[in-house]
Parts: structure tokens; C-alpha cells; sequence
């Protein structure tokens, strides 16, 4: 879910004050540099129908924007070959006028060193429960529930899971 939410807050789509807009999330498959985690990471989409739903303002400025659907994805160390298959589906709601995220069920979250912050290092979880991120500068994890994976760590181990 991560991979298009980031865009989602840059992109809300267009939308009118009297009737929200539901869109398909297109996603591809996505290559990392190391910096999340100390290795190379490359998520390959195996389902995607996740969607948007966007309520505007009388401009057509986003207000509020639903990301539902499920999309399952298979993360792979590219130095090694270990990969997992991870349900990302959540749903999550994004309020552009706090620039929250919140999310709900299982969350993919992958951050670089200083993108939380100045000495910040990187990061890449899977949150199962609920999350609160601030999708401003600098982003920012303002609250966490339930259980989280390190993806780094689980992708450090050989073979697949």
C-alpha cells in the first residue's frame, strides 16, 4: 500500500464537491536502492485491485481520499534472492487537510535514512493493526497498534518465506 500512497498524496485525482470519484490504483513493480534496508529491495506485484475513492471541496481540491482493495506483493533481496509474499491491503483513509494517513489491517512502510527526519536511519515494516503517519516534511509515524514485521530482518535470513 505504501508504494501508491506516497503518489496518492502528491496525486489526489480530480473530483467533484457533489459526487466522489473512485480510481483504479495503477501499480507497477518497483526496484529500491539499499538505504530502507542495507540491501537492494524489488516488490513484485502479484494482485492488484486496490482503488481510490476521493471527496473534494467546490474547487475540486481533495478532502479526503479512501485506498481499499486488496493488493498482494512479493518483496525480494536482490543480493540474495530471499523474498516473502506479503497481503499489503489495509485499507487507509488520507485527509489532506492535516496531511494524515491512517491506516488500518496490514501497511507496507519503507522509509531512507533522514526521510523521518535529520539522523533518522532506514526502514522497511509491514504494520498490522493501526498507524498514523504524517504525510508532510518530514514524514513522520505518529502513532502504531498491533504487531510489525522488520522487513530488513526477514529478508536478511536465506531462502524464502
Amino acid at each position: 500500500m505504501l508504494v501508491v500512497m506516497v503518489s496518492l498524496a502528491l496525486w489526489p485525482g480530480r473530483a467533484w464537491a457533489d459526487k466522489p470519484e473512485r480510481l483504479p490504483i495503477p501499480t507497477e513493480d518497483l526496484s529500491i536502492p539499499a538505504g530502507a534496508c542495507p540491501f537492494p529491495v524489488f516488490f513484485h506485484v502479484v494482485t492488484n485491485n486496490e482503488h481510490t475513492i476521493t471527496w473534494s471541496d467546490a474547487e475540486g481540491n481533495p478532502i479526503r481520499t479512501i485506498i481499499q482493495g486488496q493488493v498482494v506483493l512479493e518483496i525480494t533481496n536482490t543480493a540474495t534472492g530471499t523474498s516473502v509474499t506479503r497481503n499489503v491491503s489495509g485499507p487507509g483513509t488520507i485527509t489532506y487537510a492535516d496531511m494524515l494517513f491512517v491506516g488500518r489491517g496490514s501497511q507496507l512502510f519503507f522509509f531512507f535514512p533522514d526521510e523521518l527526519g535529520p539522523g533518522t536511519p532506514g526502514s522497511m515494516f509491514i504494520n498490522r493493526g493501526r498507524v498514523v503517519e504524517f504525510l508532510g516534511t518530514p514524514r513522520k509515524i505518529i502513532s502504531q497498534t498491533g504487531q510489525q514485521e522488520d522487513l530488513c530482518a526477514t529478508l536478511s535470513v536465506s531462502g524464502s518465506g
